[in-house]
């Protein structure tokens, strides 16, 4: 289970995967999200959060991100010889 911030790309994929948010500038937003947590231990999420990441953040699938943003940028940014 993965407990986070609401904030940014992080909470919304903390949403998106039904793992607990919080406020960063409400206490009480913090302790009701690893409440929220403790009673996830005994879901299945955690196995879903695994392949989740698995399927998005291998460091293969990361690494052809990055090339092909790359590789986009050098088409679009060099002028013509």
């Amino acid at each position: 289970i993965v407990v986070g911030p609401n904030y940014g790309n992080v909470g919304s994929i903390l949403r998106a995967t039904g793992n607990p948010v919080f406020n960063p500038k409400n206490i009480q937003s913090v302790a009701d999200a690893l409440y929220q947590a403790v009673s996830l231990l005994h879901t299945d999420l955690g196995e879903k959060n695994r392949a989740f990441a698995r399927a998005n953040w291998e460091m293969e699938h990361v690494g052809k991100m990055y090339l092909e943003v790359y590789q986009k940028l050098l088409n679009n940014s060099l002028p013509c010889l």
